[in-house]
């Protein structure tokens, strides 16, 4: 299961129809980053690409970005936790070698220079890549992340904003 980052509700939403078809049938529960997903096809797919940092549009809270290493010994292990940017500021972050894969939205192809996005620089998804089975092979390279279905939860970009109504 695809744990986050992403919308609230989505993922609300989808850990929850997860955690109890998990629970129902006593079955453990692989959550995935999706920014693991996402870096697991660039580098496997990619051979010559020993490291990538994966992107995606987080709207008005920025870029949601996170770099990979894939190892000798084909494990791959995160070089920084996830981290949120202004669009403003991304491109003086993210060290100026780095493969790129992720979301190309307006945003992001406006925070980035053209050369920074070209095809050598920026690994694109195309018709064989399926995220579902990124994480699907993610899941399956590395048995220690299942969980019991009640102990999974969501990647957030930033805590919810929960309110409640006011009225009577």
């Amino acid at each position: 299961m695809v744990a986050g980052p992403g919308r609230y509700a989505a993922l609300r939403v989808g850990i929850a129809t997860v955690q109890g078809i998990g629970l129902g049938l006593d079955i453990p529960i692989a959550p995935v980053s999706r920014l693991l997903a996402d870096s697991w096809d660039v580098l496997e797919r990619r051979q010559s690409a020993n490291a990538v940092t994966v992107i995606h549009d987080a709207g008005s809270t920025g870029i949601v970005w996170q770099s990979f290493k894939h190892h000798e010994d084909g494990l791959i292990s995160s070089l920084n936790l996830p981290q949120v940017n202004a669009h403003s500021d991304i491109a003086e972050i993210i060290p100026p070698q780095a493969l790129l894969t992720g979301d190309l939205t307006d945003s992001v192809s406006k925070s980035f220079s053209a050369e920074r996005l070209s095809v050598d620089r920026f690994f694109r998804e195309d018709e064989d890549t399926v995220r579902a089975l990124s994480a699907l092979k993610c899941a399956e390279s590395d048995p220690s992340i299942y969980l019991a279905a009640g102990l999974v939860d969501a990647i957030y970009v930033r805590p919810p904003h929960i309110t409640k109504p006011t009225g009577t």
